[in-house]
């Protein structure tokens, strides 16, 4: 002990940059080749040797320990109740989340004791990340021609092409590509108005972020990422509810009549598209239509998760199979019933498609409760104290539970780390934002 206290921990900047690269080779290089467990053994034994062993933060472990025990308890709780108990879904669904929650960990970590480094790694990494960007959309319009083109190692063919329009991301990586894209332009945006990056004249920056987001809206597109769209949409308002910390308070009042408006415009169009004929939504998008359709008919028959009628809206046929089978709601069926991501779980030929829905069919509302609850506080953490809180606190939530409803950020460690990149740059705005109006 007396070694360690003696130790300077600050010598260990290159484990850091290291274990930061490891990170991103995880979603890129080891995701190509697929090698992502490799990747994720060995990411997790540096992350736990540098939280538990190479750092004298005793508050922020205790913290960790709690958090991890906390998931513990309530996971197992729910495996002894399980219908089945399967050894293998046991230790491969805690794993899981051991992969997914311990990065995040590490980023709040750095976020909180070494966010100098952090920050400025991020920072001197401005060109990589857009170069980068701009490469892999590139080579995601080119996978659209040449079907399979540079999409990585898989141990099955997927023979649809839009699955594969991913970049460098990897075999079936378009929510990957999707989150790096909405990150760069959250990035771009924070970079080239406050970093040493900046753009003094705000038009320019104005068509450069606008180019941008034209882009994410194209590759979303083509390569039939809808989710793209609306996440896009809530992490803009979550930056610029941080923004708005910085702004007068007059700012900050017509900021948040515009926001009640543009809550009423979107509450206008939910119910316009309950009630409406759905022929319009044919010309924008057949698939739109019928993904509305199926929605729709979710929430005016209940039961219509029996009909068959499954794909997408699988994520939300499933909780509504957990409600009519009440037996499931409090534990689930058990989180060693089945792996997060098996087909055909409880007569779902696309189980898994949402940690929201496998969590709660298998681990219950309670698991659910307590695993968003310690991931959100860790967000919370990692993007730091902001002015605007309470609007802060519902956009943070909106982003965070739609990821959680949509997708698998929790049980797949690529979309976890590309979503603790977006985060980033929402801390790096915070920080600058609340120090400014400190100073």
């Amino acid at each position: 002990m007396n070694i360690l206290r003696k130790f300077d921990f600050n010598k260990l900047k290159d484990l850091d940059t290291i274990i930061l690269l490891l990170l991103f080779f995880e979603i890129t290089i080891f995701s190509l080749l697929n090698i992502r467990g490799l990747g994720n053994r060995l990411i997790l034994l540096l992350l736990l040797l540098r939280i538990f062993l190479l750092s004298p933060t005793k508050k922020f472990k205790k913290r960790v320990l709690i958090s991890y025990l906390l998931i513990f308890i309530i996971y197992s709780l729910s495996a002894i109740f399980s219908d089945k108990f399967i050894p293998y879904s046991y230790y491969m669904n805690f794993k899981a989340l051991l992969y997914t929650l311990t990065p995040l960990i590490y980023i709040v970590w750095l976020r909180i004791y070494r966010k100098e480094f952090l920050f400025s790694t991020f920072e001197n990494l401005f060109v990589f990340f857009n170069i980068f960007y701009i490469i892999n959309f590139i080579v995601m319009c080119i996978q659209g021609q040449f079907h399979g083109f540079l999409s990585g190692f898989s141990n099955y063919e997927n023979t649809y092409t839009p699955d594969l329009m991913s970049g460098l991301f990897g075999y079936n990586g378009t929510a990957q590509f999707g989150l790096y894209s909405i990150f760069v332009l959250i990035y771009d945006m924070y970079m080239l108005k406050y970093s040493k990056y900046k753009i003094e004249n705000k038009y320019i920056r104005y068509i450069i972020d606008f180019g941008l987001f034209i882009s994410i809206v194209i590759s979303s597109s083509m390569n039939d990422n809808k989710a793209n769209y609306i996440s896009l949409i809530l992490v803009l308002f979550e930056f610029f509810m941080i923004e708005m910390g910085g702004k007068s308070e007059k700012e900050r009042k017509l900021a948040n009549k515009l926001i009640y408006t543009a809550f009423g415009i979107i509450v206008f169009l939910g119910i316009f598209l309950l009630f409406s004929n759905l022929n319009f939504l044919e010309k924008i998008s057949p698939e739109l239509k019928g993904t509305v359709y199926l929605f729709r008919k979710a929430i005016f028959d209940p039961t219509s998760y029996q009909s068959g009628e499954m794909g997408s809206i699988e994520r939300v046929y499933i909780p509504l199979y957990v409600i009519y089978h009440p037996q499931y709601i409090l534990f689930g069926a058990g989180t060693a019933f089945s792996n997060w991501q098996t087909p055909g779980t409880l007569e779902f030929p696309h189980f898994g498609q949402s940690d929201l829905s496998s969590f709660f069919a298998l681990g219950g509302i309670f698991f659910c409760i307590i695993v968003f609850s310690i991931y959100n506080y860790f967000y919370l953490q990692l993007i730091g104290k902001v002015k605007n809180k309470a609007m802060f606190r519902i956009s943070n939530f909106m982003v965070i539970f739609f990821y959680f409803f949509y997708t698998q950020p929790w049980t797949q460690s690529t979309l976890s780390i590309c979503l603790l990149m977006l985060f980033v740059p929402m801390g790096m705005l915070a920080n600058k934002v609340f120090s400014e109006e400190c100073a």
